[in-house]
């Protein structure tokens, strides 16, 4: 294979670029442990700061908390906190009903939204975890994240975990389409892998890890592509910008660190690859940032490089490094961190946005913001738009464009938006085709995009580890009781009326097989039918196939019951709940037929209740008396 690269070389001194600055927010969030036991109590604590200078942070004074689960993106708390120097804590006692699972935390300002917001997870533990534990299955997942360019040389990260998001160290092999091995390469601790290559545009390729197999990214005809590395013992990075398009277009390099400019350079490139020196002696520590773009202003090529300097304490690469990636990366060595680069998410430092992210479904949302009006114009003309933009049309349901209401003073708003399915919505202004520059106001942050996040029973098996768990979750146990008991209420008189009911009931509903059985013998789900995961996971998914004119109906061993009252129903009373929909739900008038099946009822897929107890149904009416 013979491939030429043409490359062409110059040198730059760092060059002190005056720009309108403002001084990016960042935060960075701990919690005291990667395991909870529901019931525990959570330690929270935040630091909010000037990336520029790694000060306290002035700008801000609530701090936002979500609590999540991200397997399906539920808030399922939130606060808000009073900063005081930069600082932010709180502890958080963990439902004792929370299932097991894998849950997180996030913290923004409304001033850190426009550059990052840190994510942490860990796991809790129900009280009935041992019942929860699922036969282990481990794989092996891989991830490219550069597509090679033909006739160039490239460098392309991958990212080797199990299907837990455990990085794996491990030798790595590719072998081409006759199955000879071309390269060895190990990944690292963080399970980051590196393949260097200058293949053709016919080339084929596999990356072999332990049993896996997977196919390497063919080579593009055309592409850019950002190479960063540091010449030893200097303070010179060298940058290769390689652009291999047909027809050579100026590129321009931002180069950034710590929200301020530190270069912008143009490059006219007339050969495939223009080579570039940066001196970094006199730059601060942190992570530097590299953006090309093109004539356009379209970002085409993105890469990242962490400039270490000996003096740094631990907070200070915690907060350089930690609260800009989002992961815990500080304590990995220089090289290790600058392989994770290679693999995150490279934020270009704004200071509005004009377009929001929002995950489906959410209600009653308002979207608000101000315009920078021009003088004397008339309110009248002024039209504020906002536009969904769907990947596939056919699935909304709710018109595509809105018109915002504007007051004088520039402050528009739209309210009662309903977003069913996964898009963006983009926010303009005009009058008499002027566009007129606006600011958003995010009352929530971006939401959290749903990932599968599974539950590494393989930290909880050891007989030491179940031990000290037991421990825990006995006095969570006994907490949870002690409240039960302390809300609980005596029922001194019942007294109850009842008449027969001669109104038939149909029995072929509960004879056949539900949609889904859940049998709560075997799970734990909480004193309430409504809070719980298996609604959420169960029942809303099927509310939103049928809205906006769902039907629901609730039986009661075999009786129907308002909904008002499913509420009241002690679910440890409960044996199984039965979900029917489609057609067996339509038969009794509904979209969804939830049925209760107590303990006292009748188990497995026979009715439940004998033909004896349906023709002795009665309706019944009663109170209790609290106080004597």
């Amino acid at each position: 294979m013979l491939v030429f690269i043409l490359t062409s070389t110059i040198s730059i001194a760092q060059e002190k670029v005056e720009y309108k600055n403002f001084p990016p927010e960042k935060v960075l969030i701990k919690v005291d442990k990667r395991t909870y036991v529901a019931g525990e109590t959570l330690h929270f604590s935040a630091s909010v700061f000037d990336a520029s200078n790694l000060n306290p942070s002035t700008m801000s004074v609530p701090l936002y908390v979500d609590f999540i689960e991200p397997n399906s993106g539920t808030i399922l708390k939130k606060w808000i906190l009073k900063l005081k120097d930069g600082k932010a804590q709180f502890d958080y006692k963990i439902d004792v009903n929370l299932l097991t699972g894998v849950y997180g935390v996030r913290a923004y300002t409304n001033w850190s939204k426009n550059f990052t917001i840190p994510f942490l997870k860990f796991d809790v533990l129900g009280l009935y975890y041992d019942k929860e534990m699922v036969k282990i299955k481990v794989d092996t997942i891989i991830k490219f994240y550069q597509q090679p360019i033909a006739k160039v040389w490239n460098r392309v990260p991958f990212e080797v975990k199990d299907n837990f998001g455990n990085p794996i160290k491990a030798t790595t092999y590719l072998v081409n389409s006759a199955n000879d091995t071309i390269l060895v390469s190990q990944t690292n601790q963080l399970g980051v892998g590196i393949i260097e290559l200058n293949p053709s545009l016919h080339d084929q390729f596999q990356l072999k890890v332990g049993t896996k197999t997977l196919s390497f990214p063919q080579a593009i005809v055309e592409g850019s592509q950002l190479l960063i590395d540091k010449e030893d013992s200097t303070n010179t990075l060298r940058i290769r910008v390689q652009d291999t398009h047909t027809f050579k277009d100026t590129l321009t390099l931002l180069i950034h660190q710590r929200g301020q400019m530190i270069n912008r350079l143009k490059i006219f490139p007339q050969k495939n690859s223009t080579k570039i020196n940066l001196e970094v002696k006199d730059l601060e520590a942190g992570i530097i940032n590299f953006s090309l773009m093109n004539k356009s202003s379209e970002v085409i090529s993105q890469s990242m490089y962490y400039n270490d300097k000996l003096f740094l304490d631990f907070l200070q690469k915690e907060l350089l490094l930690d609260a800009e990636i989002g992961e815990s990366i500080s304590n990995a060595s220089v090289e290790d961190i600058n392989r994770k680069l290679l693999i995150s998410e490279n934020k270009i430092y704004k200071t509005w946005k004009s377009s929001h992210k929002f995950a489906p479904p959410q209600q009653s949302i308002e979207v608000s913001g101000k315009l920078d009006l021009p003088k004397k114009v008339n309110l009248n003309q002024v039209k504020v738009l906002l536009l969904l933009e769907y990947p596939d049309s056919t699935l909304s349901k709710v018109s595509g464009v809105h018109i915002g209401s504007v007051e004088k003073d520039g402050t528009f708003y739209f309210s009662d938006l309903d977003f069913y399915d996964p898009g963006i919505s983009s926010i303009s202004a005009e009058v008499y085709n002027y566009k007129i520059p606006l600011t958003l106001n995010q009352e929530i942050s971006e939401p959290f995009q749903p990932t599968e996040n599974l539950l590494d029973w393989r930290l909880y098996l050891t007989p030491k580890a179940q031990e000290e768990i037991e421990k825990i979750r006995i006095v969570s146990y006994e907490e949870f009781r002690r409240m039960n008991m302390q809300q609980s209420k005596l029922l001194e008189e019942v007294t109850i009326k009842a008449k027969r009911d001669p109104k038939p009931v149909p029995m072929g509903l509960f004879s056949v097989e539900p949609a889904v059985m859940i049998d709560l013998t075997q799970r734990f789900w909480g004193n309430s039918f409504w809070n719980n995961q298996y609604y959420r996971v169960y029942v809303i998914p099927r509310l939103w196939q049928c809205t906006p004119t769902c039907v629901m109906k609730y039986y009661f061993d075999g009786m129907e019951i308002p909904s008002d009252n499913v509420g009241d129903i002690n679910m440890f009373t409960i044996q199984r709940i039965d979900i029917y929909d489609t057609a067996q739900a339509a038969a009794f008038g509904a979209n969804i037929v939830i049925s209760f099946v107590s303990k006292g009822g009748t188990g497995g897929y026979r009715p439940s209740f004998s033909q004896f107890n349906r023709k002795n149904r009665y309706v019944l009416q009663g109170y209790y008396k609290a106080e004597k």
